[in-house]
Parts: structure tokens; C-alpha cells; sequence
């Protein structure tokens, strides 16, 4: 609800409707007039008045003829008058059992009356304690109490990964009953999650025969809403089975297509549900009005065999090596499948033979705020994907035999929180070792790197600009700008130039002036607007590691986000194309301030160095 007071919320057990003139007054509470009344069944709305009774609604109706005397009477002229709305997910059960925190008042805010609690097959058991708990301090909502298939199954099986023996099914099948009695409203379950995952489609249908002889519902977060296990539809149909089967009224708890590669299954799960419903089938679901969804840290990233037998079992297989190695090779899978519907996008490709078996492979870099990898495809196919590393930020790669042993290494630029340069030497047989070759700290903003000699000495030194963190934040870093760190000849760098540029972007080395050394052309794409000239520069060598920075008055004219550097005229010497893009309006107006009339949105330099 986005607007609290255009609304008022109607909480009530009994509704007493009154026709006709009568000659005892109606006594109430509370007397609201003048409201738009929705009652919650149809969209037709009316204006007409409503009296309250301590908690009943004793009157609803026109008032003319009528006597009504109230202790309190409310105008809602403007406002929407509705009853209560039914929040059908919620874990507000712990809150309920604290004294100090039961008037559940965040819920009553958003006209939110009453709660469904004990979801996603966790709840409070005995429900029978926890219902006298919450008669005896009061709530302040009213309160859907579920009991939990993983409960049940954790008091009667246990944490271990097995089927339920025909005694342990008649013991849960029992206490599913006594639930029922101390006033259930049904059978939750957790089909993601350990001990619940243990159980299989058979085991729930059987305890939800149960509830369904007492008139009872079933609430379910299906088994997979992504591709952990059996899949988005194969979850969805699981769920529909388990109404089949058991005849009870299903609900699915907030339906959403977890990751990018089930995405287009929103069309075929909706169509699962309508056809279910055609067939008889009370099927449902909620979904939650935001984008995000959160779960445990464990149930997230553990795989759900390794959590069998609880949490001291998987202690015990992190300290066997071979497990624990499958372990965290499963954990990282399943981090990036949960965080690949992040804005990960291709970053960079290369080709070269990394594997030497006389075919071409590709190196991909993928890059994305919250995930990313850089790996390669035997003989570029997709199908033979080897990932060398499964973090955020992978920017460029540059494919170089870096230690001179015959075999093609790859370097890698991350960003993100993971800032720096990457060694991944190669041992042969498609396999990489990682070394770090320099870290930064996780604010620098990594943007381009080059494996290039600069000082001529037979090794390959780094030319890197850093200065892509600016559109997070927006404020001025002393540390953005150009850097050349030179190899020792033992592949360790150190910074030895450095040069203030903000929102450096992109640099590159070549020998533009013909004179037999390197410099560097450099671009800024969140440059200083004040001196917007800065968003180009080019440092002419002037020997000893020295560079002498200039720019073109051209250069204030855009905002260069691309560059390229190539001989285009073909006349023997290396030219220059800049690609501008005006970020947000309030760049451009700041540029016209400074009398920057035309955004040209391609910029050649052609090189006119003496021959």
C-alpha cells in the first residue's frame, strides 16, 4: 500500500446488516461515514456508513432513517474503507510470541490484519503451546498458524537424508493430526530446504490426505524455483500433483522464476496453474511486490547432501579434503546460478590455441556486479565451457606466454571487490594456476589493462587505467588515473608512472610519434567537467619513463567512451577514433555552461608526425 491515508482498515469476525427503520437506537463504538466502501468480494464500491462494536461491525448501510449513537464517529470523505488485508507469508510467528513485539504494528501499518505464520514447512511446535502463549499476552493481528512438514520431519526422522520408514510415516501422520486438533490451519512445507528436501512426493501427499480430512490447506516453497533440481515447471507440477492426489486446496508461496535461464518460464508456469484450476484443482499463489528475495547463507550455497545429519555431519565432511573440495566446487556452482540473473554482461573475448591441441579456443570474461568468470571453450565450443574463475568483475583478458616456458598464459583484469591483475599460468592439459600480479583496493574501479614492453627491456610491463566506479560514486578520486607498473624481469610489477586522471577509462601504448619508444593515448569517460579537454590526453615519451601530457581542443566536445587506435589511413602510422556518449542530461547541460555547443559522436585523430 503506498499511500496510508487515503485508506481505513476494517478488521471484524461478525457483520450484522440492518434494513429498515427500527425504534432502538444502534449503539456502536465507532461510526465511519461518508467513505468509499469495497468490501473485499466484487470491485463495485458504495457510499454508505459503518458502525462498530467492540470487534464486530454491527452496522453497514444508509443511515437515513435510521438512529445511530456513537462513542466516536470518523469522516472518511475522500478515503477508500476496506476490510483488512491477509498477509499469506510471513515468519512474524517469532515476533508473536514476544510480548513486547505481538501487536505486530509494521503488519497493522500497511492494513495488513491478519498473518499466515509458520511457513516455508518451519514452525513453532506444539502449535497448542504457542496458540495458549499468544491468547495469554494478546497479538495484534489476527494469526493463520501452519504447522511445518521439515518440523515433523526433524522430530520423526531426523536430519538425515533418507526415505521415512513406514512406522516414521503412520508417527508424522499423527502428529500432523494433533496439529490439526490444537487448531492448525494446515501443512506447510520447505521443499527447498534440508531436512524438508529429504522428503519425497509421496511422503507429502500422505501427510496432506491428513490435513485435507480436516478441511485444512497446504502452503508450499516448491522444491526448485530456479534449475537447482527438478526445475521451475517440475517444482510447479509437483505442487499441482500433490493437490491432485491428496484433494486439498494448494497454495504456492511466492512464485518467481529464480535466474535468468528460467525466465521465459513465467508464461508455462501460469498456464500450469490456470490448467490445474480448469481441472478442479484450488490452486493458488502470492508474490511479493518487490525484486529481491533472501534466504540463509547455508541453505543458499551448501549442497543438500553435504547438510544430511545436521550441521555437526557437515562440519565433519568440510575436514575430509575430497569432500570438502566437492563441497565448494557444488557451492560455487550454485552461487553463480543464484546470481546469474545479475546484470553480468560479455566483457571481453579472445581467441588463441591455450590447450595446444591445434585448434582455436575462446577465453570469454563476463562481468557483473554481484557475479562473474572468465573461461574458456575447448575448440570454442559452448558445450566444453572450463571456468578459471567464478567472481565478479571479470574486465579483459590478454593471452601472453608470461614466464617463457612454450605455453600460451592468460591475464586477467578483475573489478569489483576483487580489484587487481590475475595470473593464470598454464601447466598444460587445459589447466591454469592462479597468482595475483597486483591487488588494488575495491574502490579503484579497474577499467584497462595492456601486456606491453614499454621500457624495452625484453618483458612485459602493465598499462592499465583505472576511474569506473564514478557513476556509483560520484565524487572526485585522487587515485584515478594512467599507470604503468614495470616487471622486474621475474614477473613482479611495481608501479613506476603515474598520472591523475578522473574516470580514466581506457589507456593505451604505442609509438604514435615514430621516434622508437612508447606513449600512451588515454581516454576518460567520467572526466572532470570542469576541464572537460581531460577526457582525452595523449603522453608523449620523452625518454627515461618520462611522459610530457597534452590534449586537443577537439576532446571537450564529448564524452569519450570508447577508443581505438589502428592505422586507418593507411599511411604508415597509428590514428586515433574516439566514440562519445553523453551519460545524463545534467552532463550535457554542465558542457553547454562551458559554451560547448556540438557533441560530435565520433572523433578522428589522424596522425600527422613527421616522416
Amino acid at each position: 500500500m503506498h499511500n496510508f491515508s487515503r485508506f481505513i482498515i476494517i478488521s471484524s469476525f461478525f457483520l450484522t446488516l440492518f434494513f429498515g427503520c427500527q425504534s432502538e437506537p444502534i449503539v456502536v463504538d465507532i461510526l465511519i461515514q461518508n467513505g468509499t466502501i469495497y468490501n473485499g468480494v466484487d470491485t463495485n464500491s458504495q457510499k454508505v456508513s459503518i458502525g462498530i462494536l467492540a470487534d464486530k461491525i454491527v452496522f453497514i448501510g444508509n443511515e437515513k432513517g435510521k438512529l445511530i449513537e456513537a462513542k466516536k464517529t470518523i469522516d472518511a470523505a475522500g478515503l477508500i474503507v476496506c476490510p483488512g488485508f491477509i498477509d499469506p507469508h510471513t515468519h512474524s510467528d517469532r515476533e508473536l510470541k514476544i510480548p513486547e513485539k505481538s501487536h505486530n504494528l509494521p503488519f497493522l501499518m500497511q492494513g495488513v490484519t491478519t498473518v499466515v505464520a509458520g511457513n516455508d514447512g518451519n514452525s513453532f511446535f506444539p502449535t497448542k503451546d504457542f496458540k495458549a502463549l499468544y491468547e495469554k499476552h494478546g497479538i495484534g493481528t489476527n494469526a493463520v498458524l501452519l504447522t511445518g512438514h521439515g518440523t515433523i520431519r526433524k522430530l520423526v526422522v531426523g536430519r538425515t537424508n533418507r526415505k521415512a520408514t513406514e512406522e516414521e510415516m503412520k508417527n508424522m501422520e499423527s502428529l500432523v493430526q494433533k496439529e490439526m486438533d490444537a487448531g492448525a490451519f494446515g501443512l506447510t512445507t520447505g521443499l527447498f530446504y534440508a531436512p524438508g528436501s529429504y522428503g519425497d512426493t509421496d511422503e507429502i501427499i500422505a501427510l496432506a490426505k491428513v490435513v485435507a480430512k480436516n478441511n485444512g490447506i497446504y502452503d508450499s516453497h516448491i522444491r526448485d524455483e530456479g534449475s537447482y533440481s527438478i526445475g521451475l515447471k517440475g517444482a510447479i507440477e509437483e505442487a499441482i500433483e500433490i493437490g491432485r492426489q491428496a484433494k486439498l486446496p494448494i497454495h504456492i508461496a511466492h512464485i518467481k522464476c529464480l535466474g535468468v535461464d528460467v525466465w521465459n518460464q513465467s508464461k508455462d508456469i501460469i498456464e500450469l496453474i490456470e490448467e490445474a484450476r480448469k481441472e478442479g484443482i484450488d490452486v493458488t499463489a502470492d508474490q511479493y511486490p518487490y525484486d529481491a528475495s533472501a534466504t540463509g547463507l547455508q541453505a543458499a550455497t551448501v549442497p543438500r547432501w553435504a547438510e544430511s545429519g545436521g550441521k555437526d555431519s557437515l562440519f565433519l565432511r568440510y575436514n575430509q579434503a575430497q569432500l570438502r573440495d566437492k563441497i565448494l566446487k557444488e557451492r560455487d556452482q550454485i552461487i553463480n546460478t543464484i546470481n546469474e540473473y545479475n546484470d553480468t554482461w560479455l566483457s571481453w573475448i579472445e581467441k588463441a590455441d591455450v590447450n595446444q591441441d591445434g585448434k582455436e579456443d575462446v577465453i570469454i570474461c563476463q562481468f557483473g556486479n554481484h557475479t562473474g568468470k572468465i573461461s574458456w571453450l575447448d575448440g570454442g565450443d559452448i558445450r566444453k565451457e572450463n571456468i578459471l574463475i567464478y567472481r565478479p568483475g571479470a574486465r579483459k583478458a590478454e593471452i601472453v606466454d608470461l614466464n617463457k616456458d612454450g605455453k600460451l598464459d592468460i591475464v586477467v583484469m578483475m573489478a569489483q571487490s576483487y580489484e587487481g591483475i590475475y595470473y593464470l599460468e598454464n601447466k598444460g592439459g587445459g589447466t591454469f594456476k592462479e597468482t595475483p600480479l597486483v591487488k588494488f583496493p575495491p574502490v579503484y574501479g579497474v577499467s584497462y589493462f595492456e601486456m606491453i614492453d614499454i621500457n624495452k627491456d625484453g618483458f612485459l610491463d602493465i598499462v592499465m587505467s583505472n576511474g569506473d566506479n564514478w557513476d556509483l560514486s560520484r565524487v572526485k578520486k585522487r587515485f584515478h588515473g594512467v599507470r604503468i607498473l614495470l616487471n622486474d624481469k621475474l614477473n613482479h610489477f611495481k608501479e613506476s608512472f603515474f598520472f591523475p586522471m578522473y574516470g580514466a577509462s581506457k589507456a593505451v601504448a604505442r609509438d604514435f610519434d615514430g621516434d622508437g619508444d612508447m606513449d600512451i593515448a588515454a581516454i576518460s569517460f567520467y572526466d572532470d567537467l570542469a576541464k572537460p579537454e581531460q577526457g582525452f590526453i595523449y603522453f608523449e615519451n620523452t625518454g627515461n619513463m618520462q611522459f610530457a601530457p597534452t590534449s586537443t581542443p577537439e576532446a571537450a566536445n564529448g564524452k569519450w567512451l570508447t577508443m581505438e587506435v589502428a592505422d586507418i589511413d593507411k599511411d604508415g602510422d597509428t590514428d586515433i577514433v574516439l566514440g562519445s556518449f553523453i551519460y545524463t542530461f545534467s552532463e550535457m547541460t554542465q558542457l553547454l555552461m562551458k559554451g560547448i555547443e556540438h557533441f560530435p559522436q565520433l572523433l578522428v585523430m589522424r596522425n600527422n608526425k613527421t616522416k
